[in-house]
C-alpha cells in the first residue's frame, strides 16, 4: 500500500516513465518502416527507368534460317587470317 499511497505510480510520473519511451519506440519504428518502403520504391523506380532506357539497346534475337540468309554472302566463315594467307600462296 505504502507504494501506491505515495503516488509513485501517480498519473503523470505513469505517463512521463513508462508511456514516453514506449511511444518513442513506437514512432521510431513507424519512421524505419516508412524509411525502407520508401527507398525499396525508389530503388524499383529506378530499375524500372534503366530498362525502359535501355530496351532498344538489347541484342536481337535471330533464327537458324534467318542467319544463313544474313551471312550466305560471306565465303571465308569460320577461317582465320592464316588461312586466308596460305589459300592466296597456294592460289598464285
Amino acid at each position: 500500500m505504502f507504494i501506491f499511497s505515495a503516488g509513485l505510480f501517480s498519473g503523470k510520473k505513469l505517463a512521463g516513465e513508462i508511456l514516453g519511451p514506449i511511444m518513442f519506440l513506437f514512432l521510431g519504428v513507424a519512421a524505419y518502416c516508412i524509411y525502407e518502403t520508401w527507398n525499396e520504391r525508389l530503388s524499383y523506380m529506378k530499375i524500372k527507368r534503366v530498362l525502359e532506357d535501355y530496351k532498344a539497346v538489347k541484342p536481337a534475337r535471330y533464327s537458324y534460317s534467318d542467319t544463313r540468309r544474313i551471312t550466305n554472302q560471306f565465303k571465308n566463315w569460320g577461317k582465320g587470317p592464316m588461312e586466308l594467307c596460305l589459300q592466296r600462296e597456294a592460289m598464285g
